[in-house]
């Protein structure tokens, strides 16, 4: 078992232990052969990593659920790979509302991969280098912003079971006072980058 998977698994676990169990709002995994014929009809090349994230599960039923039923990173819904074409949708258009201000993107709609969200709001896995990041698959946010809040999705989860297993954490209370020291341990210096 791959290190992502093993992650994944506990963060589940962390996630029980306090009371949150999203065990069946979670969608069974896709094979491989699932997953080959979703890119190639999009085009698209799924990283490694991501790979393995929906050979996990294939995101959440409901990622609006109740509190103790949604598996998140961080606030953000763990999505399902049905759902991506709206999140392209809103992404793309997101791109294009930054391109009339004379802002050139250093990404596409067509370069990421939408892995989770909250109200607009996307989590998403590069699958091209991004200008100005030394990381070939960085989770960015992109939504009301752009911007690197880690950088893999390895490194993503070490982050997100870090604040689950904090004492404080609960479905009701998922604002850490040390939620600042875990993102950067895990991603030291991800907030100075600017894209």
């Amino acid at each position: 078992m791959s290190s992502i998977t093993e992650k994944l698994d506990a963060l589940l676990a962390a996630f029980k232990a306090k009371g949150i169990d999203p065990s069946n709002n979670l969608r069974p995994g896709l094979s491989d052969a699932e997953l080959d014929a979703w890119s190639s009809s999009r085009g698209i090349v799924l990283p490694n990593d991501v790979r393995e994230l929906y050979r996990w599960r294939n995101g959440s039923v409901e990622t609006f659920a109740e509190p103790q039923q949604v598996f998140v990173f961080r606030d953000n819904g763990f999505l399902s790979l049905d759902d991506y074409e709206q999140a392209f949708s809103n992404i793309d258009a997101f791109l294009k509302v930054l391109a009339s201000y004379g802002v050139t993107p250093p990404i596409s709609s067509q370069s990421v991969i939408p892995i989770a969200e909250l109200e607009g709001n996307y989590y998403v896995v590069a699958t091209t280098s991004v200008a100005g990041i030394d990381y070939p698959n960085p989770v960015l946010c992109v939504g009301e912003d752009l911007a690197v809040h880690f950088y893999s999705l390895d490194s993503m989860l070490d982050t997100c079971l870090q604040w689950v297993l904090d004492p404080t954490y609960s479905a009701e209370n998922q604002e850490l006072d040390n939620e600042i020291d875990a993102w950067e341990q895990h991603n030291p210096g991800v907030f100075d980058i600017d894209i």
